[in-house]
Protein backbone atom coordinates (compact mmCIF):
# COMPACT_ATOMS: atom_id res chain seq x y z
CA UNK A 1 0.00 0.00 0.00
CA UNK A 2 2.85 2.31 0.43
CA UNK A 3 3.85 2.27 -2.84
CA UNK A 4 0.45 2.84 -4.51
CA UNK A 5 0.28 6.08 -1.68
CA UNK A 6 2.86 7.67 -3.76
CA UNK A 7 2.02 6.49 -7.05
CA UNK A 8 -0.50 9.80 -7.28
CA UNK A 9 2.43 11.95 -6.78
CA UNK A 10 4.66 9.99 -9.21
CA UNK A 11 1.89 10.30 -11.50
CA UNK A 12 1.65 14.34 -11.34
CA UNK A 13 5.30 14.00 -11.88
CA UNK A 14 5.03 11.87 -14.84
CA UNK A 15 2.49 14.27 -16.41
CA UNK A 16 4.57 16.99 -16.00
CA UNK A 17 7.40 15.34 -18.02
CA UNK A 18 4.94 15.01 -20.77
CA UNK A 19 3.42 18.14 -20.54
CA UNK A 20 7.20 19.70 -20.53
CA UNK A 21 7.49 17.11 -23.57
CA UNK A 22 4.77 19.00 -25.64
CA UNK A 23 5.73 21.99 -24.45
CA UNK A 24 9.73 22.15 -25.76
CA UNK A 25 9.04 19.78 -29.22
CA UNK A 26 5.64 21.68 -30.21
CA UNK A 27 4.80 18.36 -31.93
CA UNK A 28 0.91 17.61 -31.65
CA UNK A 29 1.68 13.46 -31.15
CA UNK A 30 4.15 11.71 -29.26
CA UNK A 31 7.12 10.47 -31.03
CA UNK A 32 8.74 7.14 -30.27
CA UNK A 33 11.15 6.15 -32.89
CA UNK A 34 9.29 6.09 -36.01
CA UNK A 35 5.83 5.54 -34.25
CA UNK A 36 3.79 8.26 -33.71
CA UNK A 37 0.97 8.26 -30.79
CA UNK A 38 -1.31 10.31 -30.64
CA UNK A 39 -4.08 8.58 -28.35
CA UNK A 40 -7.29 8.98 -30.65
CA UNK A 41 -6.06 13.00 -31.39
CA UNK A 42 -6.41 13.68 -27.85
CA UNK A 43 -2.77 14.85 -28.29
CA UNK A 44 -3.94 17.01 -30.78
CA UNK A 45 -5.75 18.78 -27.92
CA UNK A 46 -3.03 18.52 -25.43
CA UNK A 47 -0.43 20.36 -28.12
CA UNK A 48 -3.14 23.18 -29.05
CA UNK A 49 -4.00 24.43 -25.15
CA UNK A 50 0.05 23.79 -24.28
CA UNK A 51 0.92 26.10 -27.04
CA UNK A 52 -1.02 28.71 -25.04
CA UNK A 53 0.35 28.33 -22.32
CA UNK A 54 2.72 31.37 -22.35
CA UNK A 55 -0.20 33.28 -23.04
CA UNK A 56 -1.57 33.03 -19.47
CA UNK A 57 2.15 31.22 -17.62
CA UNK A 58 1.55 31.91 -13.60
CA UNK A 59 -2.35 32.17 -13.27
CA UNK A 60 -3.17 30.05 -16.31
CA UNK A 61 -7.04 31.46 -18.08
CA UNK A 62 -8.99 30.67 -14.91
CA UNK A 63 -11.89 27.90 -14.75
CA UNK A 64 -13.63 27.12 -17.81
CA UNK A 65 -11.39 29.94 -19.14
CA UNK A 66 -9.82 28.51 -22.32
CA UNK A 67 -12.32 26.93 -24.62
CA UNK A 68 -14.83 30.26 -23.91
CA UNK A 69 -12.80 32.74 -25.60
CA UNK A 70 -13.75 32.39 -29.27
CA UNK A 71 -10.11 32.80 -30.95
CA UNK A 72 -9.09 30.11 -28.97
CA UNK A 73 -11.95 27.55 -29.64
CA UNK A 74 -13.02 29.21 -33.52
CA UNK A 75 -9.08 28.86 -34.47
CA UNK A 76 -8.87 24.97 -33.44
CA UNK A 77 -12.42 24.50 -34.98
CA UNK A 78 -11.21 25.50 -38.31
CA UNK A 79 -7.56 23.92 -38.20
CA UNK A 80 -9.54 20.25 -37.09
CA UNK A 81 -12.78 20.70 -37.53
CA UNK A 82 -13.91 19.59 -34.89
CA UNK A 83 -13.46 20.51 -31.01
CA UNK A 84 -14.75 19.19 -27.98
CA UNK A 85 -14.19 22.20 -25.40
CA UNK A 86 -12.52 19.48 -23.38
CA UNK A 87 -8.85 18.61 -22.99
CA UNK A 88 -9.11 15.04 -22.31
CA UNK A 89 -6.26 15.46 -19.84
CA UNK A 90 -6.93 16.45 -15.88
CA UNK A 91 -3.54 17.20 -15.79
CA UNK A 92 -3.04 19.70 -18.37
CA UNK A 93 -6.79 21.23 -17.69
CA UNK A 94 -4.87 21.82 -14.09
CA UNK A 95 -1.67 23.20 -15.75
CA UNK A 96 -3.39 25.47 -18.31
CA UNK A 97 -6.45 26.81 -16.37
CA UNK A 98 -4.37 27.26 -13.09
CA UNK A 99 -1.31 28.00 -14.63
CA UNK A 100 2.10 27.05 -13.09
CA UNK A 101 1.39 28.49 -9.51
CA UNK A 102 -2.18 26.70 -9.86
CA UNK A 103 -0.26 23.15 -10.86
CA UNK A 104 2.57 23.54 -8.58
CA UNK A 105 -0.33 23.59 -5.64
CA UNK A 106 -1.61 21.16 -6.88
CA UNK A 107 1.29 18.73 -6.50
CA UNK A 108 2.25 20.06 -3.32
CA UNK A 109 -1.78 19.04 -1.96
CA UNK A 110 -1.17 15.20 -3.74
CA UNK A 111 2.54 15.00 -2.23
CA UNK A 112 1.01 16.20 1.22
CA UNK A 113 -2.10 13.57 0.55
CA UNK A 114 0.68 10.71 -0.03
CA UNK A 115 2.39 11.85 2.99
CA UNK A 116 -0.50 12.08 4.83
CA UNK A 117 -1.29 8.21 3.67
CA UNK A 118 1.93 7.17 4.53
CA UNK A 119 2.00 8.40 7.86
CA UNK A 120 -1.37 6.76 8.23
CA UNK A 121 -0.42 3.43 7.28
CA UNK A 122 3.13 3.48 9.42
CA UNK A 123 0.63 4.10 13.14
CA UNK A 124 -1.58 2.00 11.81
CA UNK A 125 -4.28 4.65 12.68
CA UNK A 126 -6.27 3.59 9.30
CA UNK A 127 -8.58 0.64 8.63
CA UNK A 128 -6.74 -1.81 6.01
CA UNK A 129 -10.28 -2.27 4.13
CA UNK A 130 -10.62 1.80 4.01
CA UNK A 131 -7.41 2.50 2.74
CA UNK A 132 -7.21 0.12 0.57
CA UNK A 133 -10.75 1.75 -1.06
CA UNK A 134 -8.79 5.02 -0.72
CA UNK A 135 -5.44 4.27 -1.93
CA UNK A 136 -7.26 2.40 -4.75
CA UNK A 137 -9.62 4.95 -6.01
CA UNK A 138 -7.36 7.83 -5.91
CA UNK A 139 -4.64 6.05 -8.02
CA UNK A 140 -7.44 4.57 -10.66
CA UNK A 141 -8.55 8.51 -10.66
CA UNK A 142 -5.41 9.56 -11.14
CA UNK A 143 -4.64 7.11 -13.70
CA UNK A 144 -7.96 7.99 -15.83
CA UNK A 145 -6.71 11.92 -15.99
CA UNK A 146 -3.99 11.15 -17.94
CA UNK A 147 -6.37 10.89 -21.36
CA UNK A 148 -9.47 12.31 -19.56
CA UNK A 149 -10.48 15.05 -17.70
CA UNK A 150 -12.42 14.76 -14.24
CA UNK A 151 -9.51 17.23 -12.39
CA UNK A 152 -11.88 20.75 -12.15
CA UNK A 153 -15.22 19.12 -12.99
CA UNK A 154 -17.21 20.15 -9.86
CA UNK A 155 -20.19 18.38 -11.10
CA UNK A 156 -19.14 14.86 -11.92
CA UNK A 157 -19.48 12.39 -9.09
CA UNK A 158 -15.73 11.08 -8.92
CA UNK A 159 -14.42 14.31 -8.91
CA UNK A 160 -16.52 14.63 -5.67
CA UNK A 161 -15.83 11.40 -4.48
CA UNK A 162 -12.09 12.12 -4.87
CA UNK A 163 -12.48 15.30 -2.78
CA UNK A 164 -14.33 12.90 -0.44
CA UNK A 165 -11.67 10.90 0.02
CA UNK A 166 -9.00 13.22 0.12
CA UNK A 167 -10.99 14.96 3.25
CA UNK A 168 -11.28 11.58 5.07
CA UNK A 169 -7.35 10.94 4.82
CA UNK A 170 -6.54 14.41 6.54
CA UNK A 171 -8.75 13.85 9.58
CA UNK A 172 -7.21 14.09 12.84
CA UNK A 173 -5.43 10.95 13.84
CA UNK A 174 -6.35 10.27 17.12
CA UNK A 175 -4.01 9.05 19.84
CA UNK A 176 -4.27 5.10 20.54
CA UNK A 177 -4.20 4.79 24.73
CA UNK A 178 -1.91 1.99 25.84
CA UNK A 179 -3.32 -1.12 27.88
Amino acid sequence: MRVYAVLPFIMCILAALLILYFYVTGYDSIHLGETTINLTERTFIWQYAISHFNDAPLLGFGINGFWTRPAIYDYFNQNHGWVLDNYHSGYIAVAIETGFLGYLLFVASVYLFSEKVLYLIATRSIDRRHCALIIGFVVLSFQSNFTETMFLRSTMFTSVLLVAFFFAVCRPVQQQTLQ
